[in-house]
Formats: structure tokens, sequence, C-alpha cells
């Protein structure tokens, strides 16, 4: 565990990055993805359907 005078190296991140940029709308559960290839590949695993 770090103390508070130690630093990470450069580049390292402590969290995750968010999915705020999630905009693209599953029709058929609502769940938001960022882009058409991730709303493709959710169809295809969470709904059985290939486009």
């Amino acid at each position: 565990m770090e103390t508070a005078t130690e630093k990470r190296p450069a580049g390292t991140r402590t969290q995750k990055r968010s999915r705020s940029g999630a905009h693209t709308p599953c029709p058929h559960c609502g769940k938001q993805l960022r882009g058409a290839k991730g709303l493709d590949a959710h169809i295809a695993q969470a709904h059985g359907e290939a486009k």
C-alpha cells in the first residue's frame, strides 16, 4: 500500500475510466453503448441476433 508521500509511476491509473461517452441505446433493452460496433456485439451476445 502506498503512503501519502509516495508517487505512482507516470502513466499508471488507480481507477478505470468512466463510460460517460456511451450514447447509443440498445433498441431491445435500452443499455447505453459507445458506438455501432459495441451495439452490434451487444445485440449478438445479449439478444442472440446477428446483424
